[in-house]
């Protein structure tokens, strides 16, 4: 196990899958905003409106809940591409540093590509030839619409989230054959 909590060549059931999918939903989406809770940190913190918390967790959780945790982060993040203005607290906020201003937009664009692209390699670890594989592929649009769609009542979130998701497949595609 080299000091893993869990071995990352297990074959997916349908309990990994479930893990995954609650990481997506539970644990993901609303990770960004675990910011506006904590006294030291700003809205859009830099730390958690990143991919920085999916670095702190990464040798500590299952493929499935860190592909879903890493899909999860992406649409929070495709949702926050598109505020009614890039000023106050729509900006990125880092410690020490202070807003960003325009170059908010850049840092959140990145950061959801690189959530997409972790989500993609953490799926790929599992079983690819499982059915719950490719409904867990179906899962994070599903999600995604929802969360754009009734959460922020906006379809440029989700269209930004499907370039990011569908992009990264296809790169990934492209690369195996």
């Amino acid at each position: 196990m080299g000091g893993r909590l869990w071995r990352r060549d297990r074959p997916v059931g349908i309990a990994t899958a479930v893990v995954g999918f609650l990481g997506l939903t539970a644990v993901g989406i609303y990770l960004p905003d675990i910011d506006q809770g904590l006294p030291f940190l700003t809205h859009r913190s830099g730390l958690t409106h990143s991919v920085l918390p999916i670095v702190a967790l990464w040798r500590l959780l299952p493929p499935a809940l860190m592909g879903g945790m890493a899909l999860g982060i992406a649409v929070t993040l495709a949702a926050d591409l598109f505020p009614e203005a890039w000023t106050g607290f729509a900006t990125i906020h880092l410690p020490f540093v202070g807003s960003i201003g325009l170059l908010s937009a850049p840092w959140i664009a990145v950061n959801m590509l690189i959530a997409c692209a972790v989500a993609q390699r953490e799926i790929a670890r599992m079983d690819g030839r499982s059915p719950l594989v490719l409904s867990y592929l179906v899962a994070a649009p599903l999600v995604a619409a929802t969360y754009s769609l009734g959460n922020e009542q906006k379809i440029l979130p989700l269209l930004a989230f499907l370039a990011a998701w569908l992009g990264v497949l296809a790169y990934a595609g492209a690369r195996r054959g």
